[in-house]
């Protein structure tokens, strides 16, 4: 079986949920001995610099490459990559965009598959959806969030598929859509094993980690965080937080006139390749999110790895969860005002769940064996088989 994936978006890029989920639907199926490959472009889903030398290879950046291709393979997998002359699409141009799309013409020619996977609604990407449809070939539209406003942003295709039973009931009401829901399939390569993670192992050291937080923006929670922040410094000087940059870089934030970087209790770094040295200093994982989250991977690879979550009950986090963690309500004046510092009094729910585990060894230790036990049916390996399954049927199908 031939599967490709065709978008505008980097496939490696680690910034995006949807290309991460993406490429291991294909990682996954070349692992299990089908021809995999994609065409997208080098352009990522942030604003800030990616440096092309570290997310694809020595000699990526030069200037050479720009409007050509360039292949490579990772995972088993082969990537072609259209080179723009900006990592940030929005600062690529018409132009670009106009030769990526003639390139990707001929590249579904000259590279039929049985399936084609993608997601993206933008003109040019559906050039190439239409293409591979044309090919005569099965078209896998992937929905990763709750942001498509109308049928046709997604059709025509054979089969939509979305990470979680939340986003497909969400879409079912609001467009009538059906789609099969395939979970989220985490790599081994983002999550603890038991023997890495000290503070399930040693709880009475659970102090010596950071809480936390991943990808500071406001629709994020952010403004929850910096009053959990506030209040640690007086309930528990000895609690340290970490924030790490994502798609918004922690130095373009600044609340109450204040940088994230100023409170003598906050952390900050940038985004790391390898996601498993931030679980290694995390003792607590917040997911404070205002936005209808479809289906965060966070969750998973935290409870994965035996840390304890506490998440807002938007979205498909209490799914995600499945039990494991603290599924808290955020107050619906923050909801509304998501940019907004709440009240401690609105947040108390937080600060105690969370000063709960911070001194308590027991329930900390016990909060570490429920995200093990909730974590279980997201196993890389039993996700992974589903999905295979799953494409390996919709080709069988397609001959009778």
């Amino acid at each position: 079986m031939k599967v490709a994936f065709i978008g505008m978006m980097n496939l490696l890029d680690r910034f995006s949920g949807a290309a991460l989920s993406a490429r291991s639907f294909i990682e996954t199926l070349a692992a299990a001995g089908h021809d995999c490959r994609s065409y997208t472009t080098s352009s990522f889903d942030t604003s800030a610099h990616v440096s092309l030398t570290v997310a694809i290879g020595p000699g990526a950046e030069d200037n050479k490459h720009q409007g050509k291709l360039i292949t490579l393979t990772k995972s088993g997998v082969r990537h072609d990559l259209f080179v723009t002359s900006h990592t940030d699409r929005q600062k690529v141009t018409a132009k670009e965009w106009q030769k990526f799309a003639g390139i990707g013409i001929s590249w579904i020619k000259e590279n039929p598959a049985d399936i084609y996977i993608t997601y993206g609604n933008n003109s040019f990407t559906k050039i190439l959806q239409s293409t591979a449809r044309m090919s005569g070939a099965k078209i896998v539209f992937y929905l990763g969030n709750a942001a498509y406003q109308h049928r046709d942003n997604i059709e025509p295709c054979d089969v939509v598929v979305c990470p979680s039973l939340f986003l497909a009931n969400y879409y079912e009401k609001k467009l009538g859509l059906s789609t099969q829901v395939l979970r989220t399939i985490i790599p081994e390569s983002r999550f603890l094993s038991k023997e890495q993670n000290i503070y399930r192992q040693h709880p009475e050291h659970r102090k010596q980690g950071f809480v936390t937080f991943f990808n500071p923006q406001f629709s994020k929670g952010l403004g929850l965080v910096v009053q959990l922040v506030i209040q640690a410094q007086k309930f528990a000087p000895d609690m340290r937080f970490l924030i790490v940059s994502g798609r918004t870089d922690h130095r373009a934030v600044a609340i109450n006139g204040m940088a994230l970087s100023d409170y003598p209790n906050v952390w900050c770094i940038d985004s790391q390749e390898d996601v498993k040295s931030i679980y290694q200093r995390t003792s607590v994982l917040l997911l404070p999110s205002v936005v209808q989250e479809a289906a965060s991977r966070s969750i998973v690879e935290a409870q994965l790895s035996g840390i304890p979550v506490i998440a807002s009950s938007r979205g498909g986090n209490k799914e995600r969860l499945n039990g494991g963690g603290s599924c808290l309500d955020l107050p619906p004046s923050y909801i509304s005002n998501p940019q907004s510092v709440p009240e401690l009094e609105e947040i108390k729910p937080w600060l105690e769940q969370l000063m709960c585990l911070w001194d308590n060894k027991d329930t900390y230790s016990n909060a570490c064996q429920r995200a093990i036990n909730a974590s279980q049916a997201f196993r890389p390996e039993a996700v992974s088989k589903l999905s295979v399954d799953f494409f390996e049927q919709l080709i069988e199908d397609s001959k009778t």
